[in-house]
């Protein structure tokens, strides 16, 4: 039995202690001093662990410091520090674990905190090692890296990597040097003390871990404490599921602008990782400054994440690809992509434009038709199965030819192929187990298991126009909306036909309902300033319900003051009712515009006290907004804001050819140069990718935009050389061009003649005269003038000045050969030292199409 010093008795006996779980405080007093091996390093760290309990002494004098330390020894240390539930944990069933201490082990297994060394095996007495310590106690105060540095340790392998760089950014350790762990070193007790105490006490404060740019449509911010979600992502109204505004800026250094604000924002499960997608068109491409400041974010217990400035670089080459499928039903499969899929490629629902095919394995065709639907995160896609002659359990493979990222990286392999199948039915048939009233429009009904598609409802008295919706968070549940307000005793019908995911059909069921459920006039939850799509501020109001502008209302009557710099002054103003709208996703936020709130007495950074006041057409009050049920509001709200800026509204005009140039939008500069024509400014990582540009017959090397002149812009076009071996017209197909407003071009197609540019080469040099060479070429060509400035000769590799000049004979006629004139007759002593010509810079010979000879460095002349 270990012993406990009198002065260890005493402490616990008049001290309270804590339960250490994530943090903890070092004793107020020493209580080292009564054992005589403990160092002042190892001082705080012993005292810590003895007066929580957590173990005693060796002996009445002896921690036994420097002594190695059991696993058994350290998985009872730890499961007392933590506090944990040993009494009820669950058998890890290890075979070499002492039963009295057994219950220690099961309770850190069951934590995740450790695990056995197999075989049934906990390896009690086998010591601990520094780096299987350092998970353990990673993993006990959930430690994690604080960024992605390298670790300096040079003894780590990539096993125990991550939990000792979890130690080492939360200032655990330094490392036995600078350079070395110690890793598979046994640890001894007082060092184990030392780990745990500094891991009890870690106090990181709240901080951006990282941010990147992952693909070109999506951002990622890494923080290293969990986020609350309502200081980054939008709860309600125009802008729910978007960023919070002012959380996060990020600022194009290279004139590619991103609305962050305008992002949709999600958050991990653990809530430290934050993606961003941007909105609609807009990518990133580029250097960017990311910005938070201190604050702006909380974690989910308040604290303030820390401020945050860095530039980042977006650049997405890599292509997406196929990750693998997801069975969503027997009759519904999700196949899911590395990154966000282009919508111009694969649009929202329907035929993929010719980017995918479905066949069976076998090659033959699917007997059935195929639907499916581009998710809004436009990172997978659910294919429909559910045509009864669709074959269940047969392989099909679903082949996409040309599909593209956002970036314009076409998918890897192309073609890529997933292979997809049809279920079978389970067996048993869904049910419907509730149906209620919610209030005079709404039902709930909820199912025994998940519907494939939404059921048939039915509602006696005067119902009106019946919706019928899945809940968004319950999926056997089913929202079942009317138009019209119902009262007292109707009769409610699911139709029979509803249909589970494996197939198997439900039946009919019906239920008497009281829809004189709701009383309760809808309250008034917030009156804040939002900014909208148009980029103008709106006056949001929220209500705790859901709501509608009542039908009698016809105008807002506006009052209170105006406050700036320093005066306040009366405001009065008279709004139209169909200036308030409610918001057709959030219907419990009804929105105004503050232009038109204000109306002439808007004024930019004023305070506005206001009440808004509901009046009918006879000016006499009303309420502003009704529940659903029919339940008024009240007549009035008050809202308290500071007027803002409306920003400009976006653009919606799409890039478009400007078909003044060249009649087509198409100016033919030569062989190996176009030039398209815009009518706008353009997206530079869009108008420069050449996969937007398809020239039948040849190849586009590199698109290059120009400056922007008089609000258009223009891109040459520059073919590869030798890819286009024919001259003649042909097909051009211009697509996925964005104008700078980020909205992408229809596509257009047209026809331009264009000449072939495949160079014409020598294929033969030969001296027919002592002073002529015979050139043969790959094709006819002409030389317009008898000129000097194509060749020179050399005599053994070397320029003789008296006899280098070559002159070459006009030829206006194409032919296939070319008689050059050498400046001098050659003699046999030139002929022995060999025969060369070198093409020079000012060749001009061309064939019929006007491509300039392209001729090696070195042309040997046959004698």
């Amino acid at each position: 039995m270990a012993y406990q010093p009198k002065s260890y008795r005493k402490f616990a006996a008049t001290t309270a202690t804590a339960a250490m779980v994530a943090s903890a405080v070092a004793p107020v007093a020493s209580l080292a001093a009564g054992f005589t091996d403990v160092a002042p390093q190892y001082k705080e760290a012993v005292d810590f662990l003895v007066s929580t309990g957590a173990t005693n002494g060796k002996t009445e004098t002896q921690f036994g410091v420097y002594e190695e330390i059991t696993r058994l020894d350290a998985a009872v240390i730890l499961a007392k520090l933590l506090k944990l539930d040993v009494d009820n944990a669950k058998d890890a069933g290890f075979t070499d674990v002492p039963k009295d201490r057994a219950k220690y082990v099961n309770a850190l297994v069951e934590a995740g905190v450790l695990n056995g060394k197999g075989d049934g095996k906990f390896g009690a007495y086998d010591k601990l090692t520094r780096v299987q310590m350092a998970k353990i106690v990673a993993n006990a105060y959930k430690l994690e890296k604080q960024n992605d540095s390298a670790l300096p340790f040079t003894d780590v392998n990539a096993t125990w990597a991550p939990f000792v760089k979890a130690l080492y950014d939360n200032g655990v350790t330094s490392g036995k040097t600078p350079t070395s762990f110690g890793a598979y070193e046994n640890i001894t007790r007082g060092d184990f003390a030392r780990f745990v105490f500094k891991a009890a006490n870690v106090n990181v404060a709240p901080a951006v871990v990282s941010v990147s740019a992952i693909n070109a449509k999506e951002l990622v911010v890494k923080f290293n404490k969990a986020i609350d979600k309502s200081t980054v992502i939008e709860a309600s109204g125009i802008t729910a599921g978007t960023l919070v505004d002012g959380a996060i800026t990020v600022s194009s250094l290279d004139n590619h602008p991103v609305t962050i604000n305008n992002a949709v924002a999600t958050l991990s499960a653990d809530g430290k990782t934050l993606t961003l997608q941007a909105a609609n068109a807009e990518v990133f491409e580029g250097r960017y400054d990311v910005n938070i400041t201190k604050g702006a974010i909380k974690t989910t217990d308040g604290k303030d994440v820390e401020g945050y400035k860095d530039t980042i670089k977006a650049e997405d080459t890599v292509a997406p690809s196929i990750l693998g499928t997801t069975r969503v039903t027997s009759t519904q499969v999700k196949i899911n992509f590395s990154e966000p899929i282009n919508e111009t490629d694969m649009p929202g629902t329907g035929t993929l434009l010719n980017k995918v095919s479905f066949k069976y394995a076998d090659g033959t065709s699917v007997n059935g038709s195929i639907t499916y639907t581009l998710s809004s995160d436009k990172k997978s896609l659910t294919v429909n199965l559910s045509d009864s002659n669709i074959t269940a359990g047969k392989d099909i493979v679903a082949t996409f030819v040309g599909v593209k990222d956002f970036a314009g990286n076409i998918i890897t392999p192309n073609p890529a192929t997933v292979t997809i199948q049809k279920g079978q039915k389970d067996g048993v048939a869904p049910t419907v187990v509730d149906l209620k009233a919610v209030n005079n429009k709404t039902v709930e009904v909820k199912f025994s298991e998940e519907l494939a598609v939404a059921p048939t409802v039915n509602i006696t008295g005067n119902p009106g126009t019946i919706t019928v919706t899945q809940d968004s968070t319950d999926k056997t549940k089913y929202i079942v909306k009317t138009t019209n307000a119902l009262t007292g005793l109707q009769t409610v019908t699911v139709a029979a036909g509803y249909t589970d995911l494996s197939g198997e059909q439900g039946a009919a069921y019906t239920k008497v309902v009281n829809f004189d459920v709701d009383t309760v006039a809808p309250k008034l939850v917030s009156a804040t300033v939002k900014k909208g799509t148009d980029n103008a501020e709106y006056l949001e109001l929220t209500f705790d319900e859901e709501v509608s502008v009542l039908p009698t209302l016809a105008n807002i009557s506006v009052s209170g003051t105006k406050y700036k710099d320093y005066v306040t002054s009366s405001f009065t103003a008279t709004v139209v009712a169909n200036k308030l709208v409610v918001d057709t996703t959030d219907k419990k936020v009804a929105r105004i515009k503050l232009a038109d709130l204000l109306a002439s007495d808007d004024v930019e950074g004023a305070v506005y006290d206001l009440t808004l006041t509901g009046k009918d057409a006879t000016s006499a009050n009303v309420a502003i907004v009704e529940d659903v049920s029919g339940n008024d509001g009240a007549t009035s709200v008050k809202a308290t804001f500071t007027r803002g800026k409306d920003g400009v509204a976006p653009s919606n005009t799409k890039a478009t050819i400007d078909t003044s140039v060249g009649t087509n939008g198409i100016a033919v500069v030569d062989n190996n140069t176009l030039t398209v024509a815009f009518n706008q400014e353009l997206d530079g990582a869009t108008a420069t990718n050449v996969n937007n540009y398809k020239i039948d017959g040849a190849v586009v090397e590199k698109a290059i935009l120009n400056p922007v002149s008089g609000g258009k812009q223009t891109v040459t076009l520059k073919l590869k050389a030798g890819s286009n071996i024919f001259t003649g017209e042909r097909n051009v197909v211009i697509s996925g061009v964005k104008a700078k407003n980020g909205l992408v071009m229809d596509e257009y197609k047209t026809t331009e003649n264009l000449k072939e540019n495949v160079a014409p080469t020598i294929t033969k040099a030969q001296l027919t005269d002592t002073d002529k060479i015979t050139l043969t070429f790959s094709e006819p060509v002409k030389n317009a003038t008898q000129d000097t400035n194509d060749f020179e000769l050399y005599i053994g590799g070397v320029k003789v000045s008296s006899n280098d000049t070559i002159t070459t004979a006009q030829q206006t006629t194409a032919g296939t050969t070319l008689v050059l004139t050498l400046e001098q007759p050659v003699t046999a002593s030139d002929l022995a030292k060999g025969l060369a010509i070198k093409a020079l810079d000012t060749i001009d010979i061309t064939d019929v199409a006007g491509n300039t000879a392209s001729v090696p460095v070195n042309v040997t002349v046959a004698q």
